[in-house]
């Protein structure tokens, strides 16, 4: 499938291990996976873990990239190495060709779904604790076969691959990462990624795999999803994400952000200016959302409160965050989000002297542990969403 109309597969595999011995050059590879086949079999016998394997190939080749001559310098050159290889050069038109191959071979739902068959049980067992198999075929598939999906991939591999001789005299990882940048097209990728929300937010094959995501999702932190208004209003939520997405302004504006960062990078004429842009990536996005939701709480409510289908299902919508609530308290994720909170507080002198960051987590921990603090959400929520004038 992937080798359809290939020219030379012979030249293609000939070089295909001078790129192996450039990385076992740089990395002593065959060492690395001796050492791990070797431990391995030493530890479990032949009871073969993936997983474990994987995880401590992943050690030592970390370990080797960050030994003397450093990770930096040895990436740079593999990069060069790899960039000035046959199989890069020599094989350029049949490696266009698999990559096309690749991108449409991405839309057959039968291959994609041996893949996911193929897990191991403790693979499966894992996955079915958030998503259910056939969901995730679903979803997956509806993502791989989309022609937004498509054309994101187009732009990272196509792009980079057909301009690889940009990396020709790269020095350092700046260099690496602002080259990258420059081959990209970032305004295609922005629109695609847009397109591609846009369309998983909207179509109903989707949708039905949200809903059942959404309802065993929302039962594993204890909301009753076998409650008749509760399913009815999971339903509506699930069939209206691009409403409430839209409605409250979000999704949009950190795509949009997201790549303003990147455009903004992409001019960067030093390491520190390219850096400190790309670091404040995720502190621009809080900021979105602190923005829109923690700095107005009410007025974000009151535009909630006022989308059609939360309108229909407000007795729903209270019961489910009143549950949730009261199982995000029992999983101990509250006592951790406050405990953030209090972490990222710029408390002054002044209130340190008579409030500090401990004592303010003893409170929480007092807080959380009282009996009685179910039926003050369950009573609380109620309250706060039917008369939002606080």
């Amino acid at each position: 499938m992937f080798f359809k109309g290939v020219q030379n597969k012979q030249r293609i595999a000939d070089n295909i291990i001078e790129v192996y011995d450039i990385f076992d050059n740089n990395l002593s590879l065959n060492q690395i996976i001796f050492d791990t086949l070797f431990e391995h079999l030493k530890e479990n016998g032949y009871q073969f873990n993936i997983t474990s394997l994987l995880s401590s190939f992943g050690s030592s080749l970390k370990d080797r990239l960050n030994s003397e001559e450093g990770a930096e310098a040895k990436v740079v050159k593999m990069v060069k190495e790899l960039v000035n290889s046959k199989l890069l050069n020599q094989n350029k038109e049949d490696l266009s060709r698999i990559i096309v191959n690749a991108l449409e071979s991405l839309g057959n739902k039968e291959s994609f779904n041996k893949i996911i068959d193929s897990l191991s049980k403790a693979q499966k067992d894992k996955i079915t604790q958030y998503i259910q198999i056939s969901d995730l075929k679903v979803l997956l598939n509806f993502v791989l076969g989309n022609t937004h999906f498509h054309s994101i991939l187009d732009n990272l591999i196509k792009r980079v691959f057909d301009n690889l001789s940009t990396l020709n005299d790269v020095t350092s990882y700046f260099d690496i990462i602002k080259r990258v940048l420059a081959i990209l097209d970032l305004e295609s990728l922005e629109t695609h990624v847009l397109g591609l929300m846009e369309d998983i937010l909207s179509r109903n094959e989707v949708n039905d795999s949200v809903y059942r995501l959404l309802k065993q999702t929302l039962g594993n932190f204890g909301v009753n999803t076998n409650d008749g208004g509760i399913d009815v209003f999971i339903r509506d939520l699930s069939r209206n994400l691009d409403t409430l997405l839209n409605q409250t302004d979000l999704l949009k504006p950190i795509i949009k952000k997201f790549f303003e960062k990147l455009k903004h990078a992409s001019r960067s004429n030093n390491k520190e200016k390219l850096i400190n842009t790309l670091s404040t990536i995720s502190v621009d996005i809080v900021k979105i959302m602190k923005d829109k939701v923690t700095s107005d709480p009410k007025s974000f409510v009151d535009n909630l409160l006022e989308i059609q289908f939360i309108k229909d299902n407000k007795p729903a919508l209270i019961k489910t965050i009143a549950q949730l609530l009261i199982g995000l308290k029992d999983k101990g994720t509250l006592k951790t989000i406050a405990y953030g909170i209090i972490d990222d507080l710029n408390l002054s002198a002044d209130t340190l002297e008579v409030l500090d960051k401990t004592t303010l987590k003893k409170l929480v921990d007092i807080v959380l542990s009282k009996e009685n603090l179910n039926n003050l959400i369950t009573n609380i929520v109620p309250e706060l969403l039917n008369d939002t004038n606080w």
